[in-house]
């Protein structure tokens, strides 16, 4: 047996080398000490299986931390958005509420500005420039204009019988636009004769305020009127209505004409401008209202003897 450090030959009994002094190695004990290929082998397979169970351990802890998080996200989100819509909403109802609480406390507002004018001081709306919003004037001309037609509806039941194939809904409707049509035109020529006899430009927003201011009382009359032909006091309701058409289409235009020839420099007299208004005015109710009285009594006519004009001659 043989040092394996020096080569010097040593009894089996001996543990020590003589020569180096290095522990002498029996060959059966290095053979136990040498891993074979084969243990290596196994020790590696085991080794490689211990780790890839722990990583699939580890993908799997993985994934399920993956949908926790993810399943707390989603949930985190949806309550997040709901938030956020239960807030829109809320902030829209808001809105909502104080646009409607700013629109009634502006009408008031106004309200109370347009009947001080009206009650105490016309001519101020002319002096002091003082103009309303077209929200607010637009509500008082629905108001009158559907008070109106009410009470003409109310007034006769006879009044169906103007139109073929008449109903109250179309009557109404023919109302409505009758009055509407005649208020906008008068509003049209007044605006057109300014411009014209007038050197400075005014405004269409302040021409409709001021005529709407100047025939709160026109309307009031046309109301009473109504009124008094409901009651069945026949004459003196149809003289108010006279009244009130005339103060409505002639001196209220007039009158605004006058102030403003007051107000501004012209370029033609007053007295011109108010007449060039009254026969542009009398010349298109003529013709508009002469096609329109033609067309009703004809389709009374009509209904009764089954001619119109055509048939009284």
């Amino acid at each position: 047996m043989k040092c394996l450090n020096c080569g010097q030959n040593h009894q089996p009994e001996d543990r020590f080398c003589v020569q180096c002094g290095a522990e002498i190695i029996k060959p059966d004990e290095a053979t136990q000490n040498v891993p074979t290929a084969s243990t290596m082998t196994e020790d590696q397979q085991l080794q490689s299986t211990s780790k890839q169970s722990q990583k699939e351990d580890d993908d799997n802890n993985e994934r399920q931390l993956y949908k926790k998080t993810t399943s707390v996200h989603q949930t985190t989100r949806k309550r997040s958005t709901l938030e956020e819509n239960d807030s829109f909403v809320e902030e829209i109802t808001d809105d909502n509420m104080s646009s409607m609480e700013n629109f009634f406390k502006d009408l008031q507002i106004e309200g109370k500005k347009f009947f001080t004018h009206v009650f105490k001081s016309v001519d101020d709306i002319f002096e002091n420039q003082v103009t309303f919003n077209y929200r607010f004037l637009l509500s008082l001309v629905c108001i009158g204009t559907l008070l109106s037609t009410l009470l003409i509806i109310i007034l006769s039941s006879d009044l169906f019988l103007f139109m073929a194939s008449s109903s109250p809904l179309k009557i109404t409707f023919y109302i409505l636009m009758i009055m509407l049509g005649s208020t906008t035109l008068s509003i049209g020529v007044l605006y057109s004769v300014l411009k014209i006899s007038l050197n400075t430009k005014v405004q269409l927003h302040k021409v409709v305020s001021d005529f709407i201011v100047v025939n709160t009382f026109s309307v009031i009359t046309l109301l009473i009127g109504l009124i008094l032909a409901i009651l069945g006091v026949t004459k003196l309701a149809i003289i108010i209505l006279v009244v009130a058409c005339v103060m409505l289409y002639i001196i209220s235009p007039s009158y605004i004409l006058a102030k403003y020839s007051v107000m501004y420099s012209t370029k033609i007299a007053s007295i011109y401008s108010i007449i060039i208004y009254q026969l542009v005015m009398t010349i298109l109710v003529y013709l508009l209202g002469h096609m329109i009285i033609e067309q009703l009594i004809n389709d009374y006519l009509m209904k009764l003897w089954d001619s119109g004009f055509n048939g009284l001659l």
